[in-house]
């Protein structure tokens, strides 16, 4: 049977392509640039530029995936719930 990790977990290690939500945004302004790049300039060598820059930049970015992006620890709370936490009655 499949066992799936709990929520807590899921957002405090999200990823696409195995990169973190930031650097995926690198990742794809760079793509998006890139293919703005050929269309406007149209060129072979240029087709074979970006895609190895795209590839280099992809890998940097997985060797640098090591690194935290956020410097605050503990940024996740331990336990999360959609309870309220006021004193009021749930008609007020």
């Amino acid at each position: 049977m499949k066992s799936y990790i709990i929520h807590r977990s899921i957002r405090s290690r999200a990823t696409l392509y195995g990169l973190s939500i930031e650097r995926f945004a690198i990742f794809m302004s760079s793509v998006i640039l890139s293919l703005l790049m050929i269309i406007f300039s149209f060129g072979f060598g240029m087709v074979i530029f970006m895609m190895l820059w795209n590839t280099l930049l992809y890998i940097a970015l997985l060797r640098v995936k090591a690194f935290p992006t956020s410097r605050i620890p503990g940024q996740y709370p331990d336990f999360i719930s959609c309870k309220q936490l006021g004193l009021a009655s749930y008609e007020d």
